[in-house]
């Protein structure tokens, strides 16, 4: 009998789990426990599907629809719609509802606008309120459309004393948006989602707003945003400039840092270990190439030395011996093989003698050097740290007295009449940078005045942790002011040229999914144009599209005229749930 009500209690389960997902199934088991169901799988005598009233019910607030068949309120409602196959899938609504699957069928529809009448409403414009396309956005959007009065979609005449958007056209379903338009990305049209790659008007996450294409789906070009009267324009303080061609000079900004010349800079030190004898050097001072900052006493000089007399001694004496030898082998005085091991021990001492030499080279000692120490007899062990350019001593590690080796660096020389600044160029500045460029460096501090030098060097890859591109500029620093480790701005002119139509930085807005700027038609009437900008310098965009010269577009006030045009859309997106 146990085993009886376990495995009835599994089939139970069993099949309750699977009407969840088989709507045929659910509504044979609502029959079943609550009496016959409908089309929408819901029991029949409490479908609101159903029930004629229910389209009678008053309209939903938020979304202009009965609020009783309000999918978006009631996502209950939602497999209610499928299972009666009255749900379109591409538009995620019901098809009852659907503005565009009816118009495609030729099928008016009919909507509740925001005064409670039901008006007639063309087909492909259904359930569009406040400029804010919903047709295509599905059951995911919970905007409160309760007011739009400034951004209707119907003509202002029909509200006389509004300040409201009109459209000129219809506005397809393709203009959607999303969260991600909202954060600086573009839709791929008809979707709401961000496209993966880029195409005709779809921009990458990575694309800055200012270089991103109008969106092919996006509409807002259509509309127009019109004030009461010019008292209102007044009022904002809307201020506008006439668009003309002008000299446009492209520059881009970096940071940069200030370092000594490298190819004119010696970090020195003794060539061999030994004790600091003397020191005639300081942090600050003049040098000149070939003066000595210091003597080291080095045993191991003194034994390069020696080893370097004995050598010339024992070529000296195999050379003697060689050239007897050889007359006496003329004269047949002496065998061909004493000769020949004559010549021998010749060879090699004259490669014991080269060892020599070149050891002493590689302690420091020049030709001139050598010969004295030849000359002489000179086995001295003091070793000379020798400047090798004209320049300033601009580090010192180094006290009388102290034991050094041949890797401690004593004194670092550098020429400081050429300083270097370090550019990092960040984004897409990176791929304008070039080779022959002028730059103009200004310190953050102030203490020296502003200078001009060339891009010497463009780095071939970026920094593995800043992902910055490096470049160096040769600066003249005659007066010394410009000092090492000194912080500031390059400005770096990249581009120049005359005629190009350029508008100002405040008079471009970005509205989720293009660039608009405002143009001014009338004191009252102001149309948003979609452009597509190129180059910016000093809050200017160059115009590659959407203006004309002698085009009035607004600069101060443009961002109240955008949220005019988007107050419908203002507090949520519309792409779908994820």
């Amino acid at each position: 009998m146990r085993s009886l009500v376990i495995a009835l209690i599994v089939l139970v389960g069993g099949v309750a789990a699977a009407a969840a997902y088989h709507p045929p199934l659910r509504s044979w088991v609502t029959g079943v426990l609550h009496g016959p169901s409908c089309r929408h799988a819901l029991t029949a005598s409490n479908c609101r599907l159903c029930d004629p009233a229910s389209a009678d019910s008053p309209p939903c607030a938020r979304h202009d629809v009965p609020a009783a068949l309000c999918w978006r309120c009631d996502r209950g409602l939602i497999p209610a719609y499928r299972a009666a196959g009255d749900w379109c899938a591409e538009h995620g609504l019901p098809e009852s509802h659907c503005g565009i699957c009816r118009a495609d069928a030729g099928i008016p529809t009919r909507t509740v606008s925001h005064d409670g009448h039901d008006h007639a409403a063309d087909a492909g414009t259904a359930d569009r309120r406040g400029g804010h396309d919903h047709a295509g956005h599905g059951d995911t959007c919970d905007h409160d459309h309760a007011d739009h009065s400034t951004a209707d979609n119907r003509q202002p005449a029909e509200h006389p004393g509004k300040t409201g958007t009109a459209p000129s056209a219809a506005k397809p379903a393709a203009d959607a948006c999303c969260p991600a338009t909202a954060a600086g990305d573009t839709c791929a049209a008809g979707t709401g989602t961000p496209s993966a790659a880029g195409g005709p008007g779809i921009a990458l996450r990575s694309t800055p707003r200012a270089q991103r294409p109008p969106s092919p789906g996006c509409t807002k070009a259509a509309q127009v945003v019109r004030l009461a009267s010019p008292d209102v324009a007044q009022f904002a303080d809307l201020r506008t400039v006439a668009l003309e061609s002008r000299e446009f000079t492209r520059t881009v900004h970096c940071p940069a840092e200030i370092t000594y010349n490298h190819n004119r800079m010696a970090r020195l030190g003794s060539r061999a270990p030994g004790v600091l004898r003397e020191i005639d050097g300081d942090l600050g001072e003049r040098v000149r190439a070939g003066q000595t900052l210091a003597l080291i006493d080095s045993a191991e000089l003194a034994s390069a030395k020696a080893d370097y007399l004995t050598a010339a001694e024992s070529r000296s004496f195999w050379q003697e011996r060689h050239d007897r030898d050889r007359e006496l082998n003329a004269q047949n005085l002496v065998s061909w093989r004493e000769y020949t091991e004559t010549q021998t021990r010749l060879n090699e001492a004259g490669i014991s003698l080269s060892r020599a030499r070149q050891r002493l080279r590689a302690l420091g000692l020049d030709e001139p050097q050598i010969a004295e120490v030849l000359s002489t007899g000179d086995t001295s062990p003091l070793l000379a740290v020798v400047v090798p350019f004209d320049g300033m001593i601009v580090e010192r590690d180094a006290v009388v007295g102290e034991v050094v080796d041949a890797t401690r660096r004593l004194f670092t020389v550098a020429d400081t009449s050429v300083m270097w600044a370090m550019l990092d160029a960040a984004g897409t500045d990176a791929g304008l940078l070039a080779v022959g460029q002028e730059a103009l460096f200004r310190d953050d501090l102030g203490i020296t005045r502003e200078r001009s030098g060339t891009i010497v060097w463009v780095s071939t890859a970026l920094d593995d942790r800043t992902r910055t591109l490096r470049a160096r500029v040769e600066l003249p620093n005659d007066d010394g002011a410009l000092k090492a480790n000194l912080f500031g701005r390059a400005v770096v002119q990249v581009q120049s040229g005359g005629g190009r139509l350029v508008v100002p930085r405040g008079a471009v807005q970005w509205d989720g999914c293009c660039n608009i700027v405002f143009v001014r038609q009338s004191a009252v009437a102001f149309y948003p144009r979609q452009v597509r900008l190129g180059l910016e310098t000093d809050g200017w965009f160059e115009v590659l599209d959407g203006l004309n010269s002698g085009d009035v577009v607004v600069t101060q006030g443009s961002f109240l005229l955008k949220t005019e045009l988007l107050k419908g859309e203002i507090g949520a997106g519309c792409c779908p749930d994820h």
